[in-house]
């Protein structure tokens, strides 16, 4: 049983690039106006061998356009249920730089701020969140001239730190992103805010 001097903590395997966790975030964000539990982030390579500059969804996907297209509309009528923004993309984009700053930014409170802004640059304005540039204007965004986008970009601990991510992701069996942990239980997929209560909720789950 957690006491109120130990919140719950909720494990989230996550990508700036998968439109699922662009959903999951917000149903998270939900829950935590619900009730009090710590949310730690690791960060999955769902796709961490697109070239700089980005590979079109065809290409990524090698499916008809058709189909690319359906499951864009229904992502799309998904995220504006739930007030977000989403444009259709032609391209997707390597998000390790992404990955890395936010790797720097959680240690000082700021991951879940500038997800924010990763997932509105990517999936509501469809830009290239592997850019230096890009990702400097959203620090900016955050605090005037505070992070330097390039310095944060090359830090070899923070690079080190996204690739321990990948390691633990895959040494606990999660190949899939979002995908959620509280103890020992495991949910993949996008979660309603009801859904992450419950799992929250359930005091029945074993420490792990």
């Amino acid at each position: 049983m957690n006491s109120p001097q130990t919140p719950r903590e909720l494990v989230v395997y996550t990508d700036f690039i998968c439109p699922w966790c662009y959903l999951g975030a917000a149903h998270l964000k939900h829950s935590q106006e619900t009730i009090t539990f710590r949310t730690r982030y690791i960060m999955f390579p769902l796709h961490p061998n697109i070239p700089p500059g980005g590979i079109s969804l065809y290409d990524l996907f090698g499916g008809y356009e058709g189909d690319i297209d359906r499951r864009q509309l229904e992502i799309r009528g998904r995220a504006l249920e739930l007030g977000l923004k989403y444009k259709t993309r032609t391209h997707s984009y390597n998000s390790f730089n992404s990955q890395v700053i936010g790797k720097g930014l959680a240690k000082v409170g700021k991951f879940e701020a500038f997800q924010d802004s990763v997932f509105n640059a990517y999936f509501g304005e469809g830009e290239d969140i592997g850019c230096p540039e890009v990702l400097q204007r959203l620090l900016n965004d955050l605090s005037p001239n505070h992070w330097s986008a390039y310095k944060m970009i090359n830090d070899a601990d923070l690079k080190a730190s996204v690739r321990r991510d990948w390691e633990t992701a895959k040494a606990h069996g999660v190949y899939s992103v979002p995908t959620y942990r509280f103890r020992n239980r495991y949910c993949a997929g996008t979660q309603t805010s009801t859904k992450l209560l419950a799992l929250l909720r359930d005091d029945s789950t074993e420490n792990a």
